[in-house]
């Protein structure tokens, strides 16, 4: 009888450590898989798009599981970041992009325009200026011809050209840049609407790198859990 009660008491304590244990191991084993998703995410960034800065890598986050809620997930980021990302994993037009808004609400922007870089990255930081800018030269009504000229100098950097009067040939529509006595553009404002091709690929990434590192992550998060374990 003592041996039998011996035998149960071992099972009930071993199935204590389960019990409290297991979820803590499938937690730790989730959590390191889903961060080795995040940085394959982040490389795969750099791999597919042209120089994209820290500020777009970071767009690839991560909610933690706990032996509570072993919910996780891998996501991108439900801002500008995401606006641009997202279209490029399934394909098709372009989204508006938050700073066109802007620009179509300070009337800089037509309805049916859309903004394009006309040489590599615009930073955020220029965003700012060329928004702040632009949009007060706007509501300014600024002149034309050497009146409208010296007004845009004393305003600041970046400008849009007026429409040219009808018969004549203006600067294309866009965000300019006086720099060194010379003007440079900047943005395009084009009524074509960009369209992408899928090359994010954040679904096959991320199953990719699931399944290479969950196995070795389990296993080693078990053999974590039961030496840490704390006697019942």
């Amino acid at each position: 009888m003592s041996g039998i009660d011996g035998a149960q008491s071992v099972r009930d304590a071993f199935g204590n450590l389960q019990s409290r244990q297991i979820p803590f191991a499938l937690s730790l084993g989730i959590n390191r898989t889903l961060n080795d998703i995040r940085d394959a995410e982040r490389n795969r960034i750099g791999a597919a798009f042209a120089n994209p800065s820290a500020f777009t890598r970071s767009a690839v986050r991560v909610r933690y599981t706990k032996r509570t809620d072993l919910d996780g997930r891998v996501f991108v980021a439900d801002d500008a970041r995401g606006i641009y990302l997202l279209p490029q994993e399934v394909g098709g037009p372009r989204r508006r992009k938050p700073f066109e808004i802007i620009l179509i609400k300070a009337g800089v922007m037509r309805q049916t325009e859309r903004a394009i870089p006309a040489s590599g990255r615009v930073t955020r930081a220029m965003l700012r200026q060329i928004i702040s800018q632009v949009s007060a030269m706007q509501q300014e009504a600024m002149p034309q011809g050497a009146k409208g000229a010296k007004a845009r100098r004393r305003s600041g950097a970046f400008f849009v050209p007026r429409d040219p009067a009808p018969g004549k040939t203006g600067m294309p529509r866009g965000i300019w840049r006086r720099q060194s006595g010379r003007n440079e553009p900047i943005i395009w404002f084009t009524e074509n609407i960009p369209t992408y091709r899928p090359r994010f690929q954040f679904r096959q990434t991320g199953l990719s790198a699931a399944k290479s590192k969950i196995s070795s992550h389990m296993r080693d998060a078990a053999r974590q859990a039961m030496l840490t374990a704390r006697p019942v």
